[in-house]
């Protein structure tokens, strides 16, 4: 499931456009989930949150930052980010037994 959604280069340009929805999100560094959060209609949108993680223009991103970001909608984030946890705990274990 959280292998399989596309990661998107994390700039301006490509949040600036998100929907303005509940969602979960999730920040990658190269191919590790370095941090997942939530927004809901009554904190901030997907991109205000975004946003916040973004490098400022013409900078590098920051050492050790997200480099992409995946997200999924939802009518309860509080939920979803909920079921992502155990999956992105696992995770790492999971690749390194692969490799």
């Amino acid at each position: 499931m959280l292998w399989d959604v596309p990661r998107i280069e994390l700039n301006a340009h490509q949040v600036k456009d998100l929907p303005d929805a509940p969602a979960v999100y999730v920040l990658w560094r190269g191919d590790a989930p370095i941090h997942a959060g939530f927004v809901t209609r009554l904190t901030q949108s997907l991109r205000e949150r975004l946003l916040m993680h973004v490098a400022p223009e013409g900078e590098d991103v920051t050492p050790g930052g997200p480099t992409h970001f995946s997200y999924f909608l939802t009518d309860n984030p509080i939920k979803k980010l909920g079921d992502l946890l155990p999956v992105l705990d696992a995770a790492p274990k999971e690749r390194e037994a692969k490799l």
